[in-house]
């Protein structure tokens, strides 16, 4: 029976000098309990285990049946002479395979202390068509077939356990293993992991979702934080194409922590419909199994004609790329649920594109429209929109687009569960032409296909247009961002 009791420091090799030669040694129905200092216990309980060589200075063969936490797995080895083994500060040959129902683990290095299992350094492979073999030995439960492949070079001294230079496949997608490093903690303390992981692509339906065959917009992530984990986790991944749900990134960096009732997202970036995202967060333990998520997201050079796809609006006359600075909270049980509940507050800029000529002239009412129809595109030297929302619902206020032709000052109210929205523009006069009429226009209903018709200013509107302490409620970061939009100087005027 072992016991881990703290941290066993590293020590230098048993003196081997003296260790007799056994030719042919049998062992049956053994058991050897190890207890980890968090109370863990892992059970070997073993059938047959055989010790054979044909001499001092010949090849040892180990062969072992047995079990380990009530899984079958047997093993052979190949290990050098036992003339080898008595030189203490020689490291110890080892060829080794085991099995353990698909499983198969083999290593080929060696050892400085073979006796106590300790000073481990070689090559190590393993393979495992489901997976269920190694969730069961690690006393987890194995929800779905989950194919495996890796080889790395494997590492144990004292209570470090390490894979470097790793190479693998996880269910078809390729991964390169930097870092995986696993630290026993003191007595009572968890462990503490470390992984720096990189895949060239990761299709996350197939590991979030329990079916075989299932709709991938119903892929969603549990928000589940522990009060007390074990491990600890501190982890770098990076992955070329990312799937999730139904959408598609790409060059996703994400370095993560998992600590007492917190996931630390440190840092997220990732590409999208050719804009970049950059993110962190945190995910704390709320009431009533829900979790609370906080996030900081920075978006920049987002196309809009790509984002109006995206999110199924019609042709809009505008062009070019926004960025975005968003502050956003949710108390839920689901990522999905979070984002759809969040409370977002953000702030979206452009300093360049363009916009149709025609919008200046339908919003302006220009007299001038009725004998000649502007064309083309006017550029735009700024745009600024502040927008808040709960649950998907939400407003634009204030919303303004500075151009050469005019400037349009807008607001707005959204339903994105809906896919509904109800914009009301219109032209400040001190911008626009003595023939322009400044009439103001509405344009409300479904994104795909919205309704066009005149409106007028009320005074209510005309005050909501006016508002400046909007900004004074903005997240900091939120706020800043906007200030820094010169259509920031147009709130009010």
């Amino acid at each position: 029976m072992g016991q881990h009791c703290g941290r066993r420091q590293p020590a230098g090799p048993d003196d081997r000098s003296s260790y007799p030669t056994a030719l042919d040694v049998a062992v049956e129905k053994g058991e050897v309990i190890y207890r980890t200092a968090h109370g863990s216990e892992f059970r070997t309980t073993l059938k047959t285990v055989t010790l054979q060589t044909d001499g001092a200075d010949k090849p040892v063969h180990l062969a072992v049946d047995g079990a380990y936490n009530d899984m079958p797995v047997t093993m052979t080895a190949t290990m050098q002479p036992f003339s080898i083994l008595r030189q203490t500060k020689t490291p110890y040959g080892i060829d080794m395979e085991a099995k353990s129902g698909d499983m198969t683990i083999t290593f080929k290095g060696t050892a400085t202390d073979p006796i106590n299992a300790d000073g481990i350094k070689g090559a190590v492979t393993f393979n495992s068509p489901t997976s269920r073999p190694m969730m069961q030995i690690a006393g987890l439960p194995a929800q779905q077939d989950i194919a495996m492949q890796m080889s790395g070079q494997f590492e144990h001294e004292g209570d470090l356990w390490s894979v470097t230079q790793g190479k693998g496949m996880v269910k078809d997608n390729p991964m390169t293993i930097t870092l995986m490093r696993l630290v026993e903690g003191d007595h009572g303390k968890p462990d503490h992991v470390t992984a720096d992981i990189a895949f060239s692509q990761l299709n996350l339906n197939e590991f979030l979702s329990h079916q075989k065959s299932v709709n991938p917009s119903e892929t969603d992530i549990p928000l589940t934080v522990d009060a007390a984990p074990d491990p600890l986790i501190d982890a770098h991944l990076s992955v070329k194409q990312l799937s999730y749900n139904v959408l598609r990134f790409s060059n996703m960096t994400l370095a993560a922590s998992v600590k007492p009732g917190t996931v630390a997202v440190d840092m997220l970036a990732l590409d999208y419909l050719g804009a970049s995202l950059k993110a962190s967060g945190k995910i704390e333990g709320a009431d009533k199994g829900a979790a609370h998520v906080g996030a900081a997201v920075n978006v920049s050079g987002a196309d809009i004609e790509k984002l109006r796809q995206a999110l199924g609006f019609g042709p809009v006359p505008i062009a070019g790329r926004v960025d975005m600075q968003m502050r956003a909270d949710a108390t839920q049980k689901t990522l999905n649920a979070a984002v759809h509940a969040a409370d977002v507050a953000a702030a979206v800029s452009m300093t360049s594109g363009s916009l149709d000529r025609k919008v200046i002239g339908l919003v302006s009412a220009d007299l001038r429209m009725l004998f000649n129809k502007p064309k083309g595109m006017t550029p735009v030297s700024c745009m600024l929109g502040v927008v808040s929302s709960r649950g998907g619902v939400g407003q634009a206020l204030p919303l303004r687009i500075r151009t050469g032709d005019g400037t349009v000052a807008a607001n707005a109210r959204f339903d994105l569960n809906r896919k509904w929205f109800d914009l009301t523009f219109g032209s400040q006069a001190s911008t626009t032409g003595r023939f322009a009429l400044d009439i103001p226009v509405r344009v409300s209903g479904s994104f795909s296909s919205p309704k066009v018709r005149p409106a007028s200013w009320s005074a209510e509107g005309r005050a909501m247009m006016a508002q400046t302490d909007r900004l004074n409620v903005l997240p900091a970061g939120v706020k800043e961002f906007a200030l820094k939009n010169a259509c920031y100087r147009a709130v009010g005027k």
